[in-house]
């Protein structure tokens, strides 16, 4: 007869891995503990060859997105550095009123950079002044004169009056 552990010992429930697809040749992925980097990632079932893989939340086989190759990953790369550029070293706007608009402005329900297809990327390149003019920003970081409260966040003028786009965790101000 098999003995049963308490319930209390038991570890808490544990993510399970979604499939990983390759996004440049549609193989599966294969976990990799020393990934092309040196360190854990997904790689397509055809790497070296396909050349394409995507990195790992620290400590776990979880992938960050998706399987992609050099040209891509590259392009995820600039993106992502532009998009930082727009939050940080700022109190206004928040990186979630970033995302936000971003979700809005490609038309997905959550935008996630390393989950991005080139269309995707270049459905952001193409709304990129849009997103600048929502928040009055260039890349060089010089904001327009500032706002009024919350009524006129870049999320607000941009989105309208859809509170699950405008909500604010900080004030403008």
């Amino acid at each position: 007869m098999a003995t049963l552990e308490p319930i209390s010992s038991l570890p808490s429930r544990t993510k399970r891995n979604n499939w990983v697809v390759c996004l440049t040749c549609g193989a599966g992925g294969v976990f990799n503990i020393a990934g092309p980097n040196k360190v854990p990632a997904w790689v397509c079932y055809y790497y070296p060859e396909c050349n394409s893989y995507v990195g790992v939340h620290k400590g776990t086989e979880s992938a960050l997105g998706t399987i992609a190759g050099p040209d891509v990953r590259a392009r995820r790369a600039a993106a992502h550095f532009w998009i930082d550029r727009l939050w940080q070293g700022r109190e206004s706007p928040s990186r979630k009123e970033v995302y936000q608009l971003i979700s809005h402005v490609v038309g997905v329900k959550h935008f996630h950079v390393a989950q991005c297809d080139i269309q995707l990327l270049e459905t952001l390149e193409s709304g990129r002044s849009k997103i600048e003019q929502a928040f009055h920003t260039d890349l060089f970081g010089s904001t327009s004169p500032a706002m009024s409260p919350a009524r006129d966040s870049p999320a607000s003028r941009f989105c309208g009056s859809n509170p699950s786009l405008n909500h604010r965790s900080k004030s403008p101000i």
